[in-house]
């Protein structure tokens, strides 16, 4: 049994296999939050890298969970400078998928100088692990932005993301096409539904509905014609 054989020594490397192969056994997952948790100052601090990552893609938060997330934390704080840049960026995109933003972790990525210093580091990994990284910079980016707008951290990822997407596939897939056509039976017309949105942070809707005050579906058509008379209408009503 794995529970058995869970050490601090073994626990970075079996959160790595976890990971990999997908593996998801919550006693096993108690029992490295509780190793860690009592040995946190005998792990190497880059190593919590792989230990949070575990807890967050499979999303569970183990018994003591914000001790065991804090004591990651305070653990590897005081080593920023230990990580290599990549390993920075990407242990800042685990913990913001668990919603923790530490500041200083976060002002250390977003500085000129640490920017700086990624880009230079990343001419020098395999490609696959430049482009996660890359992504995850912007992902990481953009919740700072909208989760911690008191960081002051600018959003930069425009044209990084508009290049993703003119990479990207625009024709709709098969099941795109049935809810579509589904929606469109439901709301009066396909014109109703809009497929593919992006938001102002490039976040992907798959439909988008919009309703007007009395909750009925706007035609798309009309709602750029709204959007467009609105100035003309409010600057009418000034002008009364």
């Amino acid at each position: 049994r794995l529970i058995d054989q869970v050490t601090w020594r073994n626990v970075p490397e079996l959160s790595l296999f976890l990971i990999k192969t997908n593996y998801l056994c919550i006693p096993l997952l108690d029992k490295i939050a509780s190793v860690t948790l009592q040995h946190i100052n005998k792990i190497y601090p880059p190593a919590t890298y792989t230990i949070l990552l575990l807890f967050m893609v499979v999303n569970y938060n183990p018994p003591q969970g914000e001790e065991f997330f804090e004591a990651c934390i305070q653990h590897f704080r005081p080593y920023l400078t230990f990580f290599q840049p990549h390993l920075l960026v990407l242990l800042g995109y685990a913990l913001a998928l668990g919603e923790y933003f530490p500041e200083d972790l976060i002002r250390t990525v977003f500085s000129i100088d640490f920017l700086t210093k990624l880009d230079a580091h990343m001419e020098t990994l395999p490609a696959a692990v430049n482009m996660r990284t890359r992504l995850r910079l912007m992902e990481l980016n953009r919740a700072v932005c909208l989760e911690c707008p008191e960081f002051q951290i600018p959003w930069f990822h425009d044209r990084y993301c508009q290049q993703l997407q003119h990479r990207g596939n625009g024709s709709m897939s098969t099941l795109q096409q049935q809810v579509h056509q589904m929606l469109g039976e439901i709301l009066g017309g396909i014109g109703y539904a809009k497929v593919s949105v992006l938001t102002p942070y490039y976040y992907a809707i798959d439909f988008e509905c919009i309703l007007d005050k009395n909750k009925k579906p706007l035609l798309h058509v009309d709602q750029s014609i709204l959007l467009d008379d609105l100035p003309k209408m409010q600057g009418g009503q000034h002008s009364q």
